[in-house]
């Protein structure tokens, strides 16, 4: 046989066995979703008729547990509520519900999916407590039979793990209790 038939079958031989490593290696590794720990995304729409809810907490800058505030509004199919809260262990200072329906849960829960509710961003802060000290956190979270499917964030520090508009998803919380203005009233939030 001459020196370049014997070439050819050795660079044959060679990439034959790089293609069976290559294979065996991609069956026996985890896959990419897997190894990065992310799901599949979260379409709000789908727990229109579950028994979920939908929260939206703005946590005020660090401060005194005397001092510090936060307010959270919380809709449901059949009630919606908003709690303002004082101090780092949530100590409900003035709560009010009212009730809701199902059509209106459902017209709501659209919105915030066209608004991006449940888009996320990659954020190398896992955990935001402390962040943005002199502005305020937006929190965001899916409730499904009391389980939290989602929890994202944003702040006025331009960090955070949301990828959805904050100003309409705030904006679409606040509407849905009607005397928000009055109860955030002597409430200090940068709002």
């Amino acid at each position: 046989m001459s020196v370049r038939g014997r070439l050819i079958i050795f660079l044959v031989t060679v990439f034959g066995v790089i293609l069976l490593f290559v294979w065996l290696f991609s069956k026996l590794s985890p896959s990419t979703t897997a190894k990065t720990g992310s799901k599949a995304p979260i379409v709000l729409t789908n727990y229109i008729d579950k028994n979920s809810a939908v929260e939206f907490t703005i946590d005020g800058p660090v401060n005194s547990e005397e001092l510090h505030r936060s307010i959270r509004i919380t809709v449901g199919p059949g009630n919606r509520e908003m709690d303002v809260i004082q101090g780092y262990q949530n100590t409900i200072i003035n709560s009010k519900a009212y009730s809701n329906n199902q059509t209106a849960y459902d017209v709501f829960l659209r919105s915030l999916s066209i608004a991006n509710f449940t888009k996320l961003n990659k954020s190398r802060i896992t955990d935001d407590r402390g962040v943005c000290p002199l502005g305020d956190r937006d929190i965001y979270r899916l409730l499904n039979n009391d389980a939290q499917l989602l929890r994202s964030w944003t702040s006025t520090c331009g960090v955070g793990t949301t990828g959805s508009s904050s100003a309409v998803i705030n904006n679409l919380f606040e509407q849905q209790i009607p005397d928000f203005n009055t109860l955030i009233r002597g409430v200090n939030l940068p709002l």
